[in-house]
C-alpha cells in the first residue's frame, strides 16, 4: 500500500488493521469454500496451497484476478529457486572449496 502513496502520505495504524482484517475474511472464505472432491483431489489432503487457492478463486468467480497472481506466483517461484541455488552455493563454500569465475573459496 505504502509504495502507491507518495512520500508525504501516511497510512494510519487503523487503515493497516482494517486491510489486514478484510484480507484475512477474504482468504478465510476462500478458503472454506474450497472442495478438494471438486478439483480432482481425491488424496484427502489436509492442506490447501497456492494453486488450490488460485483455482477456487476462478471457481467463485474471481477470474479478473487469476491472471495477476498466476503470473505473480510463477515470479515468487523463480526467486525461491534462485534463493535456493544461493544457499546452496553458500553452503559448498563453507564445506569445501568452490570455484567462482577467477577465484577459489578454499577451507582454511
Amino acid at each position: 500500500m505504502k509504495k502507491k502513496l507518495t512520500a508525504n502520505h501516511k497510512i494510519t495504524k487503523d487503515a493497516k488493521e482494517t486491510v489486514q482484517e478484510h484480507v484475512s475474511e477474504f482468504i478465510n472464505f476462500i478458503t472454506s469454500e474450497y472442495d478438494g472432491e471438486r478439483r480432482g483431489n481425491r488424496e484427502k489432503r489436509k492442506t490447501i496451497n497456492e494453486d488450490d487457492l488460485i483455482w477456487e478463486m476462478a471457481i467463485l468467480g474471481f477470474e479478473d484476478y487469476i491472471d495477476a497472481l498466476k503470473l505473480y506466483l510463477s515470479r515468487y517461484r523463480e526467486m525461491e529457486g534462485l534463493i535456493l541455488a544461493i544457499v546452496a552455493s553458500l553452503i559448498q563454500i563453507c564445506l569445501g572449496s568452490i570455484e567462482i569465475g577467477a577465484f577459489c573459496f578454499c577451507p582454511n
